[in-house]
């Protein structure tokens, strides 16, 4: 009776940590997603203002872009891309040159 008690007690401890487990993983894939959603919107809003040659708003869509997705490989090139159309060609080319540090590049 007492083995049966035990053996219900540990499956019973393993079910609730593995609900508590599979709960963060499931907070923190939405969490992530979150995250990857708002970046997305914010190269959207970039995108629009350079449309409308307001490439500092852009700029600065883009940084806040950069703060939830660092090293993001396309937000890197566009901060680089309306970096140089705004006349900041230091910036733009630091920003390239953090873009290479990433180690890549084009296909021919």
């Amino acid at each position: 009776m007492i083995i049966k008690r035990n053996i219900k007690y540990k499956i019973g401890i393993f079910c609730l940590f593995a609900g508590l487990f599979s709960g963060l993983l499931v907070a923190s894939s939405s969490a992530l997603a979150g995250r990857y959603e708002e970046a997305r919107i914010l190269q959207a809003a970039a995108d629009n203002f350079a449309q409308l040659e307001n490439y500092d708003s852009a700029i600065e869509s883009l940084a806040l872009a950069m703060e939830l997705r660092p090293m993001h490989p396309g937000i890197l090139y566009t901060l680089a891309t309306y970096q140089a159309l705004a006349g900041d060609t230091g910036a733009a080319i630091d920003t390239l040159n953090q873009f290479a540090d990433m180690g890549l590049g084009a296909a021919p």
